[in-house]
């Protein structure tokens, strides 16, 4: 989101005089999302709906992700979902070593 200092998104710094940490800080805070259908959301955990830029262009708030991500990411987890089924079910060597062997499973995952 680098534009024109016109002071809507603060201005996070400057080329020649560097960071503005106080407004980057200020806008850090405004970064995670809050939004009541996504917090109470059955997939969250799950969700990528967090790039703030995104976020800003469709509903002018970092924190608030429009319908278009909610509908994409529920989409794209749905088919996730049905891929990893398929193959579990055909013990895809590939799949199984990159996501159920002990050794790459991130902890999370367990």
């Amino acid at each position: 989101m680098v534009g024109e200092d016109d002071g809507q998104l603060g201005l996070l710094g400057a080329v020649w005089d560097g960071i503005n940490a106080p407004e980057a800080a200020a806008l850090a805070k405004c970064r995670p999302v809050r939004s009541p259908a996504c917090l109470s959301c059955d997939v969250q955990h799950r969700c990528r709906n967090w790039c703030s830029c995104v976020n800003y262009a469709l509903t002018g708030r970092f924190d608030h992700p429009g319908g278009l991500i909610c509908f994409h990411e529920r989409m794209a987890i749905e088919l996730a979902d049905r891929v990893a089924t398929r193959l579990f079910k055909q013990d895809n060597r590939a799949f199984m070593e990159t996501f159920y062997s002990e050794k790459r499973v991130a902890s999370e995952w367990i």
